[in-house]
C-alpha cells in the first residue's frame, strides 16, 4: 500500500470521484479527511465505495472556532 500525502481533503474538489477513482489507478490509497459533519457525509456518499478511500471527520482548527 502507498499513501498520498498524510491526508486529502476530497470534499473540496469539484471531481472527488475522479481523484480517488485516479488515485485507485495509480495504486494509491486515501484517507480523505472532512472538517463538517456534512462535508464527512457528503463524501461518504460520493467515494464512500471505494476500497481504496478512508473517509474521515476532523475538527479543523479554521472550523473550530
Amino acid at each position: 500500500m502507498r499513501l498520498c500525502d498524510a491526508h486529502v481533503h476530497l470534499d473540496f474538489m469539484n471531481d472527488a470521484r475522479g481523484v480517488a477513482l485516479a488515485a485507485a489507478a495509480q495504486g494509491l490509497h486515501l484517507f480523505a479527511n472532512t472538517v463538517t459533519p456534512e462535508g464527512f457525509l457528503h463524501t461518504q456518499e460520493l467515494v464512500g465505495d471505494l476500497p481504496n478511500v478512508w473517509v474521515g471527520l476532523g475538527a479543523h482548527p479554521w472550523w473550530a472556532a
